[in-house]
């Protein structure tokens, strides 16, 4: 049951390239000087006799890190960092692994007649809650929790953590303790979804919601994650969504 696909988070990225140019400044300001020449302009009317005191050392050290030079190397690593966060689109639920055992991508699409935002967001939530804690199918006997919760907000997302039942898996390779599956829902229009390029395709006008269910660790999950969106799906069949049944990726073509 793997872990989440993710990208390198673009704060990452940044402390790195900071990190690095003030590593390559140091060195350089640490180097020998010419002995032929002051080491600092403002030594230049100094007698050859004054040795520099280390506060000087210290402060001239500073001075060299913030040359107009490593400004616009630092100004360029933001708008680096800039760059890739606008690169990505508003709603970024994440792919699963190319041929996942123990990840589904899909799509929920409301029906018709559901026009508002607000409707989806109460049917979601319904749907969630009406998950059994003791779970269904022999799976997820640990029960569930919603972890994050923005549907109402910006993002309008939410994402749920399942427990699964201690089964011979768990005893032999997670010290007896449940393992964890995510479930991470994302909601936006059918035109987000056709520019975005996510999901199977939607119905024009319809209101989509992005779904990814995934196990944390491991290579399979014995079709845990299926058996759950199975039942989460069939209650939305019952209120009139158009839910495809959850494939893996290894069974699309």
């Amino acid at each position: 049951m793997n872990a989440l696909t993710t990208s390198p988070s673009p704060t990452i990225i940044l402390i790195l390239l900071i990190v690095a140019l003030c590593f390559v400044c140091t060195v350089v300001s640490l180097a020998p000087p010419d002995p032929r020449k002051p080491c600092h302009p403002s030594l230049l009317h100094q007698p050859p006799s004054i040795t520099t005191s280390r506060r000087d050392a210290l402060l001239l050290t500073y001075n060299s890190l913030f040359t107009p030079a490593t400004t616009t190397a630092a100004a360029a690593a933001v708008a680096i960092v800039a760059t890739l966060q606008s690169s990505n689109p508003a709603y970024a639920l994440e792919e699963c692994k190319p041929k996942s055992h123990n990840c589904i991508r899909t799509q929920w699409i409301a029906p018709p007649s559901i026009t508002k935002p607000s409707e989806v967001l109460t049917t979601l939530r319904e749907v969630l809650n009406s998950y059994p804690q003791k779970g269904q199918a022999g799976v997820d006997c640990n029960g569930w929790s919603i972890v994050n919760d923005t549907l109402d907000g910006d993002t309008t997302s939410i994402a749920v953590e399942y427990k699964s039942c201690v089964g011979p898996a768990a005893l032999a390779i997670n010290l007896g303790q449940p393992f964890i599956d995510d479930l991470k829902l994302e909601v936006k229009n059918a035109d987000a979804v056709s520019s975005s390029g996510g999901g199977s395709g939607s119905s024009s006008g319809s209101i989509v919601v992005e779904v990814k269910s995934s196990s944390r660790i491991g290579s399979s999950d014995l079709f845990v994650n299926r058996k759950r969106l199975e039942y989460l799906g069939n209650k939305l069949r019952e209120r009139g969504w158009s839910v495809p049944p959850p494939k893996y990726v290894y069974e699309k073509k």
